[in-house]
């Protein structure tokens, strides 16, 4: 991949790189990089709330690592040092189990505090280092998921409840008439499963507005679905009072894709010795164009780099336009093609584990 790079950086892929540094210590005021706000579909978290994360956080702590939380991590591996979550939907029901007394009466209800089919077993047990207190431990799979302490002995129910009200992910509710009951220990006992939310474009609508108070200089939807395509870029041109001259939306590149790109911008000369053509240069400003052409989703396409108009609104420019890849040379700056990539090559599945090649 031809592209930029930072002074020991490694890329995602082999490729031609060059540095460009900057002269001066000066930054522009009031510029945010790095945010990257992210609509997704999870079974467990906050819902229609905008949840502040940086990489360190570990999102699935709070929205687990379901349904489309993947395109946190992509955002993630895309650079992006703080993350604006927001998980969409409406509707659905919690997780909830019951915790009884030795006799087996109803001591303890704990639901979950979001909607969600995530599974969670839940185990209650002395503390071995302290018989005066016991333990309550929520897992999900074989991860402990949430874990409180209460004062063992007579009113334990009440004291489990208390615990779970200075919690976030569960809430704890006692059965009338055991406040003062002793809550059998129990091993892995699973919750009986909640449902999902269900999604429709509104639920973005709903996602949009609730990251809004905050800054950010990126955004991904997890889905393809044009209508929701075209409520991101209203909205976008909204919060930015009308300034945004264009946006587009793009797509993962398979393997063929990538290399369908480079082939058809690759000058190929004949080697006598092997009586082969051999490739010799690339044109790495139209391999780049292409690969954002190839990247941009149909809908998109059409409305910006296919679109006869702009064609002759560049002409009469006298820029020379004769097809997309023209309209994206013209329209986009060599730093902004250049993070384009990078997000067109994190979402296509790259991972910064690969020893950087630099090469033609």
């Amino acid at each position: 991949m031809a592209g930029t790079y930072v002074l020991g950086e490694t890329k995602v892929r082999p490729g031609a790189y060059f540095n460009i540094q900057k002269k001066g210590t000066g930054q522009q005021t009031g510029t945010v990089s790095g945010v990257t706000a992210v609509l997704f579909r999870s079974d467990f978290g906050p819902l229609n709330t905008a949840v502040e994360l940086n990489p360190d956080d570990g999102f699935a702590n709070t929205f687990g690592n379901a349904g489309t939380t993947d395109a946190i991590q992509e955002a993630i591996n895309g650079g992006a040092q703080t993350i604006i979550a927001c998980r969409v939907g409406n509707g659905g029901t919690p997780a909830t189990v019951t915790l009884n007394t030795a006799k087996g009466e109803g001591a303890v209800k704990i639901s979950a505090s979001y909607p969600g089919k995530k599974a969670f077993t839940v185990t209650v047990r002395e503390k071995l280092t302290d018989s005066s207190l016991k333990e309550c431990i929520i897992y999900a799979g074989v991860t402990e998921f949430e874990k409180v302490e209460f004062t063992a002995g007579a009113g334990e129910a009440k004291a489990l409840a208390e615990a779970f009200a200075t919690t976030k992910k569960f809430k704890a509710e006692v059965v009338s008439g055991k406040d003062q009951a002793i809550v059998m220990n129990v091993s892995q006992n699973a919750f009986t499963a909640g449902t999902d939310p269900q999604v429709a474009n509104e639920d973005y609508s709903n996602g949009f507005v609730a990251i809004e108070p905050y800054e950010f200089n990126t955004i991904c939807v997890d889905t393809e679905e044009t209508a929701v395509h075209i409520l991101m870029q209203s909205f976008i041109k909204r919060i930015f009072n009308g300034k945004v001259l264009f946006a587009f939306s793009i797509r993962p590149l398979s393997e063929e894709e990538y290399n369908k790109c480079k082939k058809k911008h690759t000058k190929y000369v004949r080697n006598k010795q092997f009586g082969m053509k051999l490739p010799e240069e690339t044109n790495t400003v139209k391999f780049r164009d292409a690969l954002i052409y190839t990247a941009t989703v149909e809908a998109d396409r059409e409305k910006l780099w296919d679109n006869k108009k702009v064609w002759e609104s560049l002409r009469n420019k006298d820029l020379q336009i004769m097809n997309g890849l023209d309209v994206i040379e013209y329209c986009l700056k060599a730093g902004e093609k250049d993070k384009i990539i990078e997000c067109i090559d994190s979402l296509s599945g790259f991972e910064e584990n690969i020893e950087e090649v630099a090469k033609n």
